[in-house]
């Protein structure tokens, strides 16, 4: 099959696409034929309400749809990442659940719908016969029944939501940078602490703004120079603005030492410090262990009253970038706790979706039977699903030629955008 370029492109997908197709071994007309069946599930609404969103003022990465964003972006990582739903999208193109599929992959089901498509392939892969969105019992539905050796198994696939950019830790530096950027001086330094003992609930930005600048025009506006602290109390929250002469800011560690440094505004030339950002952020969050557990407990309720063999796939990628290294004793203790009250129930298993040295997508994990299930995933099936993952190429339909970690770290290395001294900075 010819590799040569089919169609000359504006879009800064399609032109990167052309420029790394070679570096990410696939060929340049599967990728654009992939991306077009990705951006058939669009439509000019859609399009239109995304591209508003990414032009409003103040608006951050992740205020955009995924798709819209991978779909104009050239990284490697995007380019992958409409490659490989176009191929999911490709595969069940027939099944009759593919036009809600269609639906859900444009709404906030998008991550949730991806990890369902990606295991659905992966199961279908490993030789189960797939159908998607099937209906169970009281007029539920499952994400995927894939039956093997004669048996259909009725599978819950869910992730757990990272929650970064959602986070008041992670939005809230951002706004108040934004707000407090109009009130800088070139003489002085403006110190902003935000205290947060407990998360609110519903919205509260609104509010923070409006705090940051009643507080920000105290320190700022006429006569601030006897007016160099302001505060206010909002929604159990409360900001600190005080401004300092360079002489006189306080060493954030020494001085604030319960404060996290968020952010900064500094001056390049000269090297100045305008402004500083210092968060005190709630005390005992909830470990890892406790939210997937809590989550598989949610999951196996949505098939509760389903008699037939079921399995729940939880996409933990969100609290832990690597499946593999859970602290797996308390973890499997409480999975199992859980799990042996459903006999129906035959496993669970926990996969984080992680980048690989192969510039692919790959689904690790820990794999959980339940002892006193009657049904079982055969042996043969789950080997199988294990060598094709970390020895078979989807997007390339090539074997994965498994070398020293070294060797796979210079390839990878070898495979990225070059310049002088990249290779040997690793």
């Amino acid at each position: 099959m010819s590799d040569a370029p089919i169609v000359e492109s504006s879009g800064i997908w399609k032109t990167k696409a052309l420029e790394r197709h070679i570096a990410l071994r696939l060929t340049y007309k599967r990728m654009l034929e992939w991306y077009d069946v990705v951006a058939g599930v669009t439509n000019a609404d859609w399009t239109a309400a995304q591209t508003a969103i990414s032009s409003r003022p103040g608006s951050i990465l992740a205020d955009v749809h995924p798709i819209y964003r991978f779909l104009n972006e050239g990284t490697d990582t995007a380019l992958v990442q409409i490659c490989e739903l176009g191929l999911y999208l490709e595969a069940f193109r027939t099944d009759p659940a593919y036009p809600t599929i269609a639906t859900d992959l444009i709404s906030p089901k998008f991550a949730s719908t991806m990890f369902e498509l990606a295991i659905a392939y992966r199961w279908r892969r490993a030789g189960g016969t797939v159908e998607l969105q099937p209906s169970a019992a009281a007029g539920r539905v499952a994400d995927f029944c894939a039956t093997i050796s004669d048996i259909p198994f009725l599978i819950e696939a869910s992730n757990i939501p990272a929650e970064t950019f959602e986070l008041l830790s992670f939005r809230a530096p951002l706004l108040i940078k934004r707000t407090a950027s109009s009130y800088l001086k070139d003489d002085s330094v403006l110190v902003v602490r935000f205290q947060v003992p407990t998360v609110p609930e519903g919205s509260w930005e609104q509010a923070l703004v409006g705090a940051i600048k009643n507080c920000c025009y105290e320190v700022s506006g006429p006569g601030w120079e006897t007016r160099r602290h302001a505060s206010k109390e909002f929604d159990g929250l409360r900001i600190d603005v005080e401004r300092f002469s360079p002489g006189e800011l306080p060493d954030a560690t020494q001085e604030d030492p319960w404060d996290v440094r968020a952010d900064q505004i500094t001056e390049e030339k000269p090297h100045k410090l305008l402004l500083r950002i210092l968060v005190r952020l709630p005390s005992g969050d909830i470990d890892s262990a406790s939210r997937i557990i809590k989550k598989l407990i949610r999951e196996m309720k949505q098939l509760s009253g389903v008699r037939n063999a079921r399995v729940v796939l939880l996409d933990i990628t969100g609290i832990e970038p690597n499946a593999l290294q859970l602290r797996t004793d308390e973890l499997r203790e409480g999975l199992r706790r859980e799990i042996t009250k459903k006999p129906p129930l035959a496993c669970v298993w926990l996969v984080s979706r992680m980048w690989t040295t192969e510039m692919r997508y790959a689904y690790w994990g820990l794999y959980v039977p339940n002892p006193n299930s009657t049904y079982q995933l055969p042996q043969s099936f789950l080997d199988r699903f294990v060598l094709n993952e970390r020895s078979w190429d989807f997007l390339g339909e090539i074997e994965i030629r498994h070398t020293t970690e070294e060797d796979a770290r210079r390839s990878f290395l070898g495979r990225q955008p070059t310049f002088e001294g990249y290779i040997d900075r690793w």
